[in-house]
């Protein structure tokens, strides 16, 4: 029977160069998802509403083809292991181009990992979409692009590696990227020996970035990467990364982060604010996740109008060293001193 939910994915990457998770170059294909400048900022369906292209809402969450409903309530078509649009005993030899397409309201994943995990992490993407837009849509006047989302999951770390390859020049150990050139998120389910975090909290700061990438005009981000307060790009998909979760999970940057600050390898934050994107490090993230944290809860949340204000000038490519005392009311030395008086430090 052929299977609606789950399509096997013909060629879909072609080599293309990017640097970082924030731009890349002209990709050979697959163009970006499209902008929208204007109208709501969410909308019921990216793509058009798949009800008018002969498709069916089955569990809330993925859309089948109408013609394969009757097999899906008869229980042949499944949520679990028992569909695979290739043998399992072939596994090894596919890769995240050959396996499910499974289709949301707002995003196509893209995945050779089991079904039930592809349906796990289509449900952890679109929640996090919805969150995104709660957070950042009004402050940054974001509207989700007219097209789905595009995101691709290596189930085993040698592929996402090989993709990664693809498109980064220079060797780099990463989860998961977004390459802006198509507007399309890359992660591993695979989670890196060493320093690595779990494929949610890499996959909701890569979608973080698309979402704010893709909810405004470009004109600017060019820029953005080689001025002051870039931190703060960073910063905003870092502090996305527990969104939904339980206090207390996800303590992998801060205990990274406390041991760093007990040998003194912390940066000053007047030093982080200068950081371009080619002099932020695999350190500055964690410590960038435990300021954030600070900034957005200080004062009951009332710097944050001034956090959204700065990110604004961030990616319009105009920030100014002098743009976070101006815009969020405090110095950088009196921010810090108030900050590491949390820490212990």
């Amino acid at each position: 029977m052929r299977a609606s939910v789950v399509v096997p994915l013909a060629a879909l990457l072609a080599a293309m160069g990017v640097s970082a998770c924030a731009h890349g170059v002209a990709p050979l294909g697959n163009p970006a998802p499209r902008r929208r400048t204007e109208g709501p900022r969410a909308i019921p369906f990216a793509g058009g509403d798949p009800a008018q292209k002969g498709w069916t809402k089955v569990d809330g969450l993925l859309w089948v083809q109408t013609e394969d409903l009757d097999a899906w309530r008869k229980g042949e078509l499944r949520l679990d292991d028992g569909y695979a649009p290739f043998d399992e005993a072939d596994r090894v030899t596919k890769s995240p181009e050959a396996g499910y397409v499974l289709r949301t309201d707002h995003l196509v994943l893209r995945t050779d990992t089991t079904f039930a995990r592809a349906r796990e992490l289509a449900r952890i993407a679109e929640d996090h979409i919805d969150r995104v837009l709660a957070v950042y849509g009004g402050p940054l006047d974001l509207r989700l692009p007219a097209d789905p989302l595009r995101i691709v999951v290596a189930a085993r770390r040698a592929d996402f590696t090989r993709l990664l390859a693809s498109r980064v020049a220079t060797p780099v150990d990463w989860g998961a990227f977004y390459e802006a050139a198509d507007g399309t998120v890359y992660a591993s389910d695979e989670r890196r020996e060493r320093g690595g975090l779990s494929i949610v909290a890499d996959l909701r700061h890569e979608m973080t970035h698309a979402i704010l990438d893709l909810g405004r005009p470009e004109a600017g981000r060019s820029r953005m990467f080689s001025r002051p307060q870039f931190w703060l790009w960073e910063g905003a998909a870092i502090w996305t990364e527990g969104l939904g979760d339980p206090p207390g999970q996800g303590q992998e940057r801060f205990e990274r982060f406390q041991r760093r600050l007990a040998w003194g390898d912390v940066v000053p934050l007047p030093e982080l604010f200068g950081l371009g994107q080619d002099a932020f490090l695999g350190r500055h993230y964690d410590e960038v996740a435990v300021w954030m944290a600070w900034l957005m809860s200080v004062d009951g949340g009332a710097r944050r109008p001034g956090v959204y204000a700065l990110l604004l000038r961030v990616m319009d490519g105009e920030a100014e060293l002098r743009d976070f005392e101006r815009l969020v009311g405090i110095s950088p030395e009196e921010a810090e001193k108030r900050w590491r008086a949390t820490l212990g430090g």
